[in-house]
């Protein structure tokens, strides 16, 4: 893994950001916190602080993910949440240039099964991916380990959350690494997950036109194109 991408994510935990302090500290991507589900895919919310951290880290020049952090409990709920993202992120079509990931780790998600498990991380990237973007899933070494059968999610990126000075997790490939939740970084109060992502995700998804990419000048980095529909 020779390419070595400096990352943080964030959510409404972090409070206000100063993001130019962020990209001063050599920080090159953001995955930020789009919003959270529920259990039957009927009651999801967007982070308090999503569009305020999108907008910021663009106009700062850092390349910005998003993840979503599931509480649903079928794969029929997962499609719902999904459908939500999808609505959420097409204000920054083309401005997006980092995956969209599938946050599955809560307690009340634990004992679902196997089999279960690993449907609802398929649902839900199957949706993003139909709907033009770039997905991936996140989860912790346990649960790659125990919970999901990480053979039959291979075609997704993985972005793997194991706090140490070096991953140890070597099941399958994964392409981004959350290896602190006490991480320091100029311009956040507190801490922050720092993450490395170990290819070039930005040009990959520029190149195949995902995430609503057209190369159209203004169409990145908080372009003139930005709608100025009401945050929700």
């Amino acid at each position: 893994m020779s390419t070595k991408i400096k990352g943080i994510d964030v959510s409404k935990w972090q409070g206000t950001i100063d993001w130019a302090k962020v990209a001063g500290d050599g920080v090159k991507f953001a995955m930020i916190r789009l919003g959270y589900g529920s259990k039957d895919g009927t009651a999801c919310g967007v982070d308090n602080y999503y569009q305020k951290n999108v907008e910021n880290a663009l106009a700062n020049r850092i390349a910005v993910g998003c993840y979503f952090y599931s509480y649903a409990l079928s794969v029929e709920a997962v499609k719902k949440e999904a459908a939500f993202v999808i609505a959420q992120l097409a204000k920054y079509k083309g401005k997006i240039l980092y995956p969209i990931a599938f946050d599955i780790e809560d307690k009340t998600q634990a004992g679902l099964g196997k089999a279960t498990l690993t449907a609802m991380v398929t649902a839900f990237c199957s949706a993003l991916e139909a709907a033009g973007y770039y997905a991936s899933f996140y989860c912790n070494a346990d649960w790659a380990r125990n919970r999901l059968d990480m053979k039959a999610l291979a075609r997704f990126d993985f972005w793997l959350a194991q706090w140490a000075a070096a991953p140890t997790y070597n099941g399958r490939a994964f392409n981004m690494w959350q290896s602190s939740s006490e991480g320091k970084v100029a311009g956040i109060s507190g801490n922050v997950d720092m993450d490395t992502a170990f290819m070039d995700f930005e040009a990959i998804i520029k190149n195949k036109k995902l995430n609503g990419y057209t190369g159209k000048p203004g169409a990145e980095n908080g372009g003139t194109d930005m709608s100025e529909r009401q945050k929700l």
